[in-house]
């Protein structure tokens, strides 16, 4: 191929399909060994904090591949202390938000 040629397609490679207006990063936990399912973890008001952690963990340790997604990515944080300001943020999640992170 002469330099300067490509044969990339300059629309969505994913055109035609669900487009996500956002993706939330997420927490993943493999398994030990070889994985026999999968589970989708959603946190609580509080987030992915030390205790949802452990417990994401502990479901790994049955041969579970976990994913979690930080709902709270666009506050700039994985969680919040538990409390008035963590159900505010937990009341800010729409349902287009949560739909797109998952």
């Amino acid at each position: 191929m002469a330099m300067g040629d490509h044969h990339h397609a300059h629309g969505p490679a994913n055109r035609g399909r669900f487009v996500l207006t956002t993706a939330a990063p997420l927490f993943v936990c493999p398994p030990p060994g070889p994985a026999r399912g999968a589970v989708v973890a959603l946190h609580s008001s509080t987030g992915i904090d030390d205790a949802f952690e452990a417990g994401l963990r502990l479901i790994a340790c049955r041969g579970l591949l976990v994913v979690a997604p930080y709902g709270y990515f666009r506050d700039g944080g994985p969680h919040h202390p538990p409390g008035p300001a963590a159900d505010a943020a937990y009341a800010r999640l729409t349902d287009a938000d949560l739909d797109a992170d998952v």
